[in-house]
């Protein structure tokens, strides 16, 4: 309970100590415990689809995208708040003007997180967080989606075969492109309500004030793992009702990545024409 109520409201361990009834350092002790109990079991709640689950993701985003194919997940960053680090925080003052770390997640169609990766700096782009993340080489590497199967993400993001972004409105857009790009940011949404759904559930993450920051990251990583545990005991409509609607795309990265490579090329255009 202890560690259940620690990132859910945004209270010192002294104050938990105390509403607890133990000393802060004994509640400090249980929290880095459990903590890292579920930062075990990270890869038994947060976990890439199987084949029937990603055909239902791509089966769903088709519908709410009016016609979209092959979507199994949207990528996106969201900034952790954390305190002025020592040595370099530099790197860690994001574009917002404070000091932060990047979640980079992927969710499916119903809020829940296939895959994430925390505790890049915050002043780091979406785009080089991804390349730097163990999910480029899952994809473009080891290419565990098919020809047929892509993630979405916003136009901060390369565009690959592997993950379709948007045309980067120059004020030129053609009707096609329009419409193109409007259907996918209806889809592509999803991954910052459940950025909202977290940051609503689990507070603290508005600001993390550890120093230690290889708990840092096990925290944030572990409130992901309760996000998607409650997801598949409460459902989304349960869970809905502490949505964070304060949750804003990080400003600065949109509309910087154009081109892309050939195959992403040749498969958004054909996207386009089925629309």
């Amino acid at each position: 309970m202890v560690c259940v109520w620690v990132p859910a409201e945004q209270e010192s361990f002294l104050s938990v100590g105390d509403r607890f009834g133990i000393a802060p350092s004994t509640a400090h002790f249980v929290y880095e415990e459990v903590v890292q109990c579920l930062h075990m079991a990270m890869d038994d709640y947060i976990k890439w689809p199987t084949e029937a689950k990603a055909l239902e993701s791509v089966n769903v985003f088709q519908l709410r995208s009016r016609g979209i194919p092959g979507v199994v997940g949207a990528i996106d960053g969201c900034h952790i708040p954390i305190q002025q680090p020592a040595g370099n925080p530099i790197d860690f003052y994001n574009r917002k003007g404070f000091h932060s770390i990047i979640l980079q997640g992927v969710c499916d169609d119903g809020m829940r997180f296939i895959d994430i990766a925390v505790g890049m700096p915050g002043r780091m782009h979406d785009a080089r967080v991804f390349e730097n993340s163990p999910l480029r080489q899952k994809l473009v590497v080891e290419r565990v989606l098919g020809p047929d199967r892509h993630l979405i993400g916003d136009a901060a993001y390369p565009l690959l075969g592997c993950l379709i972004t948007p045309f980067r409105n120059t004020g030129h857009l053609t009707n096609a492109q329009v419409v193109f790009n409007t259907r996918l940011s209806t889809i592509r949404s999803v991954v910052e309500r459940a950025f909202g759904l977290l940051k609503g559930k689990f507070r603290r993450l508005k600001y993390l004030n550890m120093g230690n920051r290889g708990l840092l990251n096990r925290s944030v990583a572990a409130c992901c793992v309760l996000h998607n545990f409650l997801l598949q005991t409460e459902g989304e409509e349960e869970m809905a009702q502490d949505y964070d609607e304060a949750y804003e795309e990080p400003e600065g990265d949109a509309d910087v990545r154009e081109g892309g490579n050939q195959e992403g090329r040749v498969k958004r255009e054909y996207i386009m024409g089925l629309l």
